[in-house]
């Protein structure tokens, strides 16, 4: 792993690590790939992530808000309470990863790739009530 950082611009090839808690608002990141990392709690806000890989990470309680998201990947993450507001999804794969709320807005949805399962958290966003 190599990090090169000239601030706020962070390049790492691949990441194994403990990322909870991290403050990156405002960042640029670029081309990297994080496997297995703890990110409960980081903050992307209105970062610019581009060509960025989480595989396996948990990210509860992460915030994106009004991050620009290019070429995001999030494989098999745990994203649970996570916020989105204002980061445009369009085009990104969240239907290997497990949530039971996120922080969006119908506008940042529009676009986004999610399981049938996956579907009902987003309902109440559209005012519909579910019944069994």
């Amino acid at each position: 792993m190599w990090i090169s950082r000239r601030p706020p611009f962070i390049v790492l090839s691949s990441v194994t690590a403990k990322l909870s808690g991290w403050i990156l608002t405002g960042s640029t990141l670029r081309n990297i790939s994080f496997h297995d990392c703890l990110g409960d709690f980081a903050t992307f806000r209105m970062a610019n992530l581009k060509q960025i890989a989480f595989h396996s990470c948990s990210l509860v309680k992460s915030d994106f808000y009004e991050a620009t998201l290019q070429k995001v990947y999030y494989d098999e993450c745990q994203l649970d309470q996570s916020q989105f507001t204002g980061a445009k999804l369009e085009g990104i794969d969240l239907s290997t990863c497990e949530f039971t709320s996120l922080g969006v807005s119908i506008e940042d949805l529009r676009g986004c790739i999610i399981s049938r399962a996956q579907a009902s958290v987003f309902v109440s966003l559209f005012g519909i009530t579910l019944k069994e």
